[in-house]
């Protein structure tokens, strides 16, 4: 399940937040 592409700061910390969890191998 990919996250959208960010429409505001809340989406955005969403993303960044999926993209740290993919690097830390959850």
């Amino acid at each position: 399940m990919l996250p959208k592409l960010p429409r505001s700061s809340q989406e955005l910390s969403d993303c960044r937040f999926w993209v740290l969890a993919g690097r830390a191998g959850a």
